[in-house]
């Protein structure tokens, strides 16, 4: 069986304030159609290395990708390749 995966991520919003907002992702979860997942932040807390991240599993001070300037393809498997 296949299944359609939707991933949001919501960046700089707080926890709190994003569950409060986001009043439709609530009752998909509510209704036992959607999951929700709280993350500990690993750091350093910028965007680029907290996507590759949460795609890769892998800690920024492995896969190298420690600020938002760097602009290279990723070298690990992501979530992408597993879904294919």
């Amino acid at each position: 069986m296949k299944h359609n995966v939707i991933l949001i991520v919501l960046d700089g919003l707080n926890y709190d304030v994003a569950r409060h907002a986001m009043g439709h992702l609530q009752a998909w979860h509510d209704a036992g159609r959607a999951a929700l997942y709280k993350l500990e932040c690993e750091l350093p807390a910028l965007s680029r290395p907290l996507y590759e991240c949460i795609l890769t599993g892998v800690a920024p001070i492995d896969s190298g990708i420690v600020h938002n300037n760097v602009s290279r393809l990723s070298r690990e498997r992501s979530i992408f390749h597993y879904a294919r």
